[in-house]
């Protein structure tokens, strides 16, 4: 029986490799039951169910794999010689299928839990727990929690500049998230500092011409649109565009995102055909993406509104009754 399930494991994993996996989460599952059967060890039955857990994140499944990693954690805890740092490992799966099926509540306790693990492992400063905080404030801040969300992510920054240096990926990707909370909670001073510091790591770390270091361009030029440096946001928007546009080619998303700021700035600097025009193209792109479906009559009504300004009555007609229908 212990080879059975050992063979059953290995046939879940390799087709998972080659994503057959309906026959994936039929192996994984056959192999829990023969590992239950034969009395195998509880490593190695946690390892089979992070096996379905990942395959069962692949098929968008979360429901179940929410119940796999509730098993995974409640097994955990009845097993005296579980160790911290695999209750971590565990809450921390747990707190991420949470968070897809947006259940804040018990993602942020998850994740909670995971960082004491974690802190009681390794101590307060291992990089690891630097992830989960992380995490949890990503989560926050997806849900609007932003009060909640800034002192995680300025922990997680010191956590990250104290243990890996000034210069790594993950202190980039803090400061662009803490910049935005920032500018989201009304501190227009710290959110700028952050995010051009944030802008200048990701061109240092990932290149000028990365979609990463786009984004950060985009954001930065974006804040500074919104606070009305519009010249000084000027030459950031349209950096971010051409980066979008030699990684997305001309119809990508970003691009598209490019195009609708500087249809903002160009408004701003009273160019309303240049604004008219930047918008138009924006619209095409998004007329194109079935996953903008539900925000076109929205995106007409500011395309009528542009074209009016621009002395485009017949555009802002067409434009009107399409985001009637």
């Amino acid at each position: 029986m212990t080879q059975d399930w050992r063979l059953l494991h290995d046939a879940a994993e390799h087709a998972l490799r080659f994503h057959r996996l309906d026959e994936a989460e039929r192996r994984a599952r056959e192999a829990l039951d023969a590992a239950a059967a034969s009395g195998a060890s509880a490593p190695d039955v946690q390892h089979i169910r992070r096996t379905l857990i990942d395959i069962l994140t692949t098929t968008e499944n979360y429901r179940g794999a929410r119940e796999v990693a509730t098993e995974w954690v409640s097994g955990l805890e009845r097993d005296p010689a579980t160790e911290p740092w695999q209750m971590a490992m565990a809450l921390r799966r747990l707190a991420t299928i949470a968070a897809e099926l947006d259940d804040v509540k018990a993602a942020n306790a998850a994740f909670r839990r995971a960082r004491k693990a974690l802190e009681e492992a390794s101590g307060p400063w291992e990089p690891a727990v630097g992830e989960c905080l992380r995490d949890q404030a990503e989560l926050l801040m997806n849900h609007d929690r932003i009060d909640d969300a800034i002192p995680l992510f300025r922990r997680a920054l010191t956590v990250f500049e104290t243990e890996l240096g000034p210069d790594a990926p993950e202190v980039c990707d803090v400061l662009l998230n803490l910049g935005e909370c920032l500018a989201i909670s009304g501190d227009g001073h710290g959110a700028k500092r952050y995010l051009w510091r944030g802008m200048v790591m990701s061109s240092y770390i990932y290149g000028p011409g990365d979609p990463a270091t786009g984004g950060a361009v985009l954001a930065f030029g974006e804040f500074l649109l919104e606070h009305d440096d519009a010249r000084d946001a000027s030459p950031l928007l349209h950096r971010a565009l051409a980066i979008y546009e030699e990684d997305e080619g001309l119809n990508g998303p970003g691009v598209a995102n490019c195009l609708r700021a500087l249809a903002v700035l160009h408004s701003r600097l009273n160019e309303p055909e240049l604004a008219f025009l930047r918008y138009r193209r924006a619209l095409a792109i998004w007329e194109s993406d079935p996953a903008s479906a539900g925000l076109l009559p929205e995106l007409y009504a500011t395309y009528a509104d542009l074209a009016d300004a621009a002395n485009r009555p017949d555009d802002a007609t067409a434009a009107r009754k399409r985001a009637a229908k």
